[in-house]
């Protein structure tokens, strides 16, 4: 079952395209992990320092291996210095329900 993470971040005011680019790495070292479909980034219409990444993957566990890897470990690090206070994370399983039609 494919499982969707939401990524919250608060970039520091000016630090944009700090963010960006090790965001940008950050998708690189991503796409090669072992059961990554794909990743989108949003940026809040009501807060343009806030960032959300919503990423696809196979399984928790394919998460959970790429949330503990070295690449990861590594970019996330450096993305420290640019945004305000830690990442959120939220994983989403795929509602399914026969009785309930969702807009």
């Amino acid at each position: 079952m494919a499982l969707r993470v939401i990524s919250e971040r608060v970039m520091a005011a000016g630090k944009e395209r700090n963010v960006t680019g090790l965001l940008r790495k950050m998708q690189q070292a991503a796409v090669l992990a072992p059961g990554y479909i794909s990743s989108e980034a949003f940026k809040d219409n009501a807060n343009d320092q806030k960032l959300l990444v919503i990423s696809s993957w196979h399984s928790e566990a394919d998460w959970k291996a790429w949330q503990a890897s070295k690449d990861r470990v590594s970019v996330d690090a450096e993305l420290k210095e640019f945004v305000a206070g830690p990442t959120e994370h939220r994983m989403l399983s795929l509602y399914k329900s026969p009785d309930t039609f969702l807009l």
